[in-house]
């Protein structure tokens, strides 16, 4: 599978990466045998970033994902792990004391001494000036002691990026975590990528295929027994991509899913 650079990290993350928020039983159940499978079966095929949250599955993503990854028995450089902060099961608390002792408990279910990326999750949600004057700042001791290594936000309006970044210096924040907005059918997301650049902020996206295809369930394609739907999702992928080639004007997009 292609790796591709994300921005100034110098991450190499794989062109598809593992959500892992149905580990949390979030689109039904999953037992611990469906998950380490499909985290295996996700390595083995080339997929080395794994996107959690502590509010997928109330804290239950974490903890089976930490298990699933430390079942690889791989060195730790060979995937890439990202998780969130201040959206929790309970509700919102985007407060620097909750959001540092948030990093610890997520660190311990993960059974990781540091995770790559942290990001304030869903920030429309609270109060973008306190996101800018308290938690981001936060977030900056917590990559200076380690924890993390690269720090950014998520949301669905763009609008709350632009807001945030033009409030903090240049390179405060290293990524965002976008949906939605850089689809066959929305790619608003792209008005802005100049502006990223320019702030030294790069974005990812996420997606699911079952937003294309309404009659497969969500769930078999965002990490359930991805073991035995890896062939569907590429074949999936490829007729996304040749939608993307014709709107877009590019001819390579079918080859990078191969």
């Amino acid at each position: 599978m292609e790796l591709r650079e994300l921005g100034r990290t110098g991450l190499k993350l794989s062109s598809v990466g593992f959500g892992a928020s149905p580990l949390g039983n979030v689109f039904g159940s999953v037992s611990e045998e469906q998950a380490n499978a499909s985290v295996r079966i996700a390595f083995q095929s080339g997929i080395n970033f794994f996107d959690t949250s502590p509010y997928y599955g109330g804290t239950l993503s974490e903890k089976v994902l930490g298990k699933a990854l430390k079942a690889l028995n791989v060195p730790r450089s060979e995937y890439i792990v990202a998780t969130k902060c201040g959206r929790y099961k309970e509700g919102f608390d985007f407060s620097a004391e909750r959001v540092t002792r948030s990093v610890d408990e997520s660190l311990e279910r993960l059974q990781l001494d540091y995770v790559d990326i942290l990001q304030c999750h869903d920030i429309e949600f609270g109060s973008l000036d306190q996101i800018v004057n308290e938690t981001i700042p936060a977030l900056q001791k917590l990559k200076e002691a380690g924890k993390t290594r690269f720090i950014g936000i998520t949301g669905l309006p763009l609008e709350v990026f632009t807001y945030v970044l033009d409030r903090v210096p240049p390179g405060t924040l290293d990524v965002i975590l976008s949906y939605c907005h850089h689809s066959i059918n929305d790619s608003t997301l792209e008005d802005i990528v100049p502006y990223l650049k320019s702030q030294g902020c790069w974005h990812y996206q996420c997606f699911s295929v079952g937003r294309w295809v309404c009659s497969l369930r969500l769930a078999l394609l965002n990490g359930i027994q991805l073991h035995r739907n890896l062939s569907l999702l590429v074949e999936l992928l490829q007729l996304i991509a040749k939608k993307m080639e014709k709107r877009f004007k590019v001819s390579n997009a079918v080859q990078l899913v191969k």
